[in-house]
């Protein structure tokens, strides 16, 4: 069995490098929560149409191996 997680909390990284947890799926809070609501925003206030359909965010798999890389 294996423990995924998500969210690079100090917490989650203890975990990780104690064994606990196998993998980590890192959040990019702006992307997932700020931006929406950005968009939206600047479309019902400004005008502003939407600039994409879809906008793709890069997803970060971290484990203990590579926790400490930039």
């Amino acid at each position: 069995m294996k423990v995924v997680t998500h969210d690079l909390s100090p917490a989650h990284i203890r975990l990780l490098r104690a064994g606990d947890i196998d993998f980590l799926i890192e959040q990019n809070m702006y992307f997932q929560g700020y931006r929406p609501i950005e968009i939206l925003t600047n479309l019902l206030v400004g005008g502003t149409p939407v600039p994409e359909e879809l906008e793709h965010t890069r997803i970060s798999i971290v484990t203990a191996e590579n926790v400490d890389q930039p």
